[in-house]
């Protein structure tokens, strides 16, 4: 991951922290400001989201069972690798290539 990647991910979750502090502070919430936070906060899931395609392959490419993954990711056996081949199924419907391996955090555009 580059440094500007680095810094742009510090910068979201810098944004999330403030928040954070002005409502434990129990200072005036400024509705910018919490706008941008929850903004900063779905660019933050949806990095995780990709970073966890990622993981799940690098998973299975050293042996990982299905069974080990659903267990790491905490959901009901066969969920994961459904949700995978479902998630492939559309890209292909799509034309789709498979995920890249690049940094999840830059676009795909």
């Amino acid at each position: 991951m580059s440094a500007t990647t680095t810094e742009a991910y510090h910068a979201l979750v810098d944004v999330v922290l403030d928040a954070e502090l002005v409502r434990a502070e129990g200072r005036p919430v400024n509705k910018t400001a919490m706008l941008q936070a929850l903004e900063a906060r779905r660019e933050l899931v949806e990095r995780l989201a990709r970073w966890r395609w990622i993981a799940i392959e690098d998973a299975r490419a050293v042996g990982a069972s299905w069974s080990e993954i659903d267990q790491a990711i905490g959901v009901a056996p066969g969920m994961s690798r459904a949700e995978y081949e479902r998630a492939l199924a559309i890209q292909q419907k799509l034309g789709l290539s498979p995920p890249s391996r690049r940094d999840p955090g830059l676009s795909l555009g």
